[in-house]
């Protein structure tokens, strides 16, 4: 399976469970969430995906654009998933996809991973 069929099952399924869930649901923090809402982590996942998909091959993790209307509204949320599902039609073939993450909270290292799950170090811009 190549990674767009992978993105585009799981936004099927990701899709049906925020179609299951009332308002309150989807953007009330939970306890178990560490206090973020459903809705926080589908706006995570879906910026990620967005990412990769729209990307010139390179994501920075810390930079990337946060749409905090997705994380309060589960239509909205659902919206970008069919964008995201038509984005991932037009895709002809696998691509290296570098993501950077600065996890460190005393130096500027950061992590650079690939599409492929090959980590290497490098700095984010």
């Amino acid at each position: 399976m190549n990674v767009a069929n992978y993105v585009g099952e799981n936004l099927i399924e990701v899709k049906a469970m925020v179609e299951w869930l009332n308002d309150k649901q989807y953007s009330s923090p939970l306890e178990v969430l560490s206090g973020s809402s459903i809705g926080q982590h589908i706006r995570h996942i879906l910026e990620i995906y967005a990412e990769g998909i729209k990307s010139d091959r390179h994501i920075c993790y810390d930079n990337r654009k946060r749409d905090r209307d997705i994380e309060r509204n589960r239509l909205q949320a659902m919206s970008v998933m069919d964008e995201l599902q038509l984005l991932l039609s037009s895709l002809k073939e696998d691509r290296r996809i570098e993501m950077n993450a600065n996890y460190s909270t005393s130096t500027s290292l950061t992590l650079t991973f690939q599409s492929k799950l090959i980590p290497r170090t490098s700095l984010c811009p």
